[in-house]
């Protein structure tokens, strides 16, 4: 038994120190990614969009991001990277909508890049890590109210307004993710991104003057968050 645990033992560390090689191998200094995600909603802003008569599905929940990854000490090349990630939705910045969804986030990433393996002529390595983040998330819920147009109404509560809601969230991430080399020189790498993770809502719903929305407190303050990514390196 000892020896079985001892030869068990012995195939884990030299298997951890192949995918460390590995990962020296095809560790970066820095990288910019760009693409689409689909945020998810708090169910605040669910429950306020059902009383708005509105639905918050795919379209009004994809967004675009930036991710700035760099190696943990700039100066070295290792198998763990940390930066940070920016995303913001797309159709709350359309026109021609009575109902509108919007949220942007921030947060900071630490990544382990673990395998790197290599698919027929391939001159580069797929590569196959995890991590984590932690941040935080605006949200906004929008619904066109009032029906006068009228320059003479603008005091008066019947102008044609957007009445708007807002929830500050804290969110948590396990992420992770599949990069594959492009035979490109400005866009080298694509990546796919799977997250999940604990979001709770830490302030809100709030008004535009962050006063606090009365009879509203049965709604689900923590919640689960998953998400789908895709991004494209790019080199400048």
């Amino acid at each position: 038994m000892k020896h079985s645990l001892k030869g068990l033992r012995n195939v884990l560390i030299v298997l951890f120190l192949f995918m460390v090689s590995l990962s020296f191998s095809f560790t970066t200094n820095y990288a910019d990614w760009y693409g689409l995600t689909f945020l998810q909603p708090s169910p605040s802003m669910i429950a306020f969009s059902e009383k708005a008569g509105g639905d918050i599905d795919l379209l009004k929940t994809s967004s675009f991001v930036y991710t700035f990854e760099s190696n943990v000490n700039p100066r070295q090349s290792s198998m763990v990277t940390n930066g940070f990630t920016f995303s913001f939705t797309i159709a709350d910045h359309l026109p021609f909508s009575d109902f509108r969804y919007g949220m942007i986030s921030a947060t900071y990433d630490l990544w382990a890049k673990l395998i790197g393996f290599r698919l027929g002529n391939q001159t580069k390595e797929n590569i196959i890590g995890f991590g984590g983040s932690i941040g935080l998330g605006l949200e906004n819920t929008e619904l066109l109210v009032g029906t006068s147009n009228f320059a003479d109404d603008f005091n008066l509560t019947d102008f044609k307004h957007y009445n708007s809601v807002y929830n500050l969230g804290l969110m948590g991430l396990i992420r992770l993710f599949f990069e594959i080399p492009v035979n490109n020189k400005n866009f080298p790498s694509v990546m796919y991104n799977f997250s999940y993770g604990v979001g709770m809502t830490v302030y809100g719903p709030f008004l535009p003057n962050l006063e606090s929305v009365q009879d509203f407190e049965d709604v689900e303050r923590v919640y689960n968050i998953m998400n789908h990514t895709l991004t494209v390196r790019v080199k400048f």
